[in-house]
């Protein structure tokens, strides 16, 4: 019986452990301004990636970003899904009408320090 206890609350602590862990880093940007949109060549390393960025516009660098990643002020996704074709749309129409976006990472960050993005809110 005591096994059973034992086992039952190392279980519970281990998926409690896991799943704040899952947590951490994700989450809402503050608001921000693209700069770039960047589709790399076929033969890098990122050729699968769109890169969104907004880095080097002064004042407006990317204030919390979650994710924890090396730059904060990069994003990227793939595409692959419908979903991922309407975010790729609703950040060409942020970027050309100059609206403020915060993007929801998902915790996972490139190779180069961007994170990865699963939602767009265009403010």
């Amino acid at each position: 019986m005591k096994a059973v206890v034992l086992r039952s609350i190392l279980v519970l602590a281990a998926s409690a452990l896991f799943s704040a862990a899952e947590a951490a880093g994700q989450g809402w940007t503050t608001q921000f301004q693209i700069l770039e949109i960047n589709q790399q060549q076929t033969t890098s390393l990122a050729s699968d990636q769109l890169i969104v960025s907004t880095t080097g516009l002064s004042g407006n660098n990317v204030s919390s970003n979650p994710s924890a990643c090396g730059n904060p002020n990069s994003f990227y996704f793939t595409i692959g899904t419908e979903k991922q074709k309407r975010l790729l749309a609703m950040l060409l129409s942020a970027q050309m009408s100059g609206r403020n976006i915060s993007v929801w990472t998902t915790g996972n960050c490139q190779v180069w320090g961007a994170s990865e993005i699963d939602g767009v809110l265009i403010r």
